[in-house]
């Protein structure tokens, strides 16, 4: 995850099978909410802006911030 709301990480996270890793982020307001996350198999340089062919997302489910 790359971002404004992420903190100081600003590099792509290379995650071997099963392994898992605490992403930080901030949300900012209230109401409903889901998370999106765009991933790819095979650890690649690229900008996460531009992501590579491939790319794969998730969405959570939606949750409520108050």
């Amino acid at each position: 995850m790359i971002g404004p709301d992420v903190g100081s990480l600003r590099s792509s996270v290379v995650l071997e099978p099963g392994q898992s890793h605490e992403f930080p982020f901030r949300l900012n307001d209230k109401g409903e909410m889901r998370l999106v996350l765009e991933y790819w198999s095979g650890e690649k340089a690229v900008n996460c802006k531009n992501p590579p062919r491939g790319e794969k997302k998730t969405h959570s489910k939606i949750f409520a911030v108050q």
